[in-house]
């Protein structure tokens, strides 16, 4: 009988659903046992906190606070995986891609029907109704 982990431990753990998905995802032509699967979330989740380990021990060789995609790169290399990086920084690329798209959408560029000089001669308009307002209350 497998014991279900705690909420704690759920929140330090690379989420199940997206696991299973890429494990269906790689092995379409064959079954995996709920037990394999279970296998693999947990040796995500070891590969990460020993990837997380190595990158802080680099930023900390660094003299930096704060832990970059490069050192994460260093750290793949000294852990042996210096294979990876090419697909790894892909990877973190198509990241940025999508979250900066994201972003736009958020909060996308407001459009005018005006062009900037329209926009600007509008404005000075405003800037003499002000200033003949002021004069007339003076």
């Amino acid at each position: 009988m497998i014991d279900s982990p705690s909420n704690e431990e759920d929140d330090k753990c690379v989420p199940r659903a997206a696991v299973y998905k890429m494990i269906k995802d790689c092995t379409q032509q064959i079954r995996v046992s709920s037990e394999a699967k279970e296998f693999f979330v947990q040796c995500c989740n070891e590969f990460i906190h020993t990837l997380a380990l190595q990158a802080n021990s680099v930023c900390e060789q660094q003299t930096k606070k704060l832990v970059h995609p490069d050192h994460i790169v260093m750290a793949l290399e000294n852990l042996g995986f210096a294979s990876y990086k090419t697909d790894c920084l892909s990877a973190m690329e198509t990241a940025q891609q999508e979250l900066q798209q994201k972003r736009r959408k958020l909060h996308g560029k407001m459009t005018s029907i005006y062009t900037d000089e329209e926009l600007r001669q509008q404005q000075e308009l405003l800037f003499q109704q002000v200033e003949i307002c002021f004069v007339l209350f003076e």
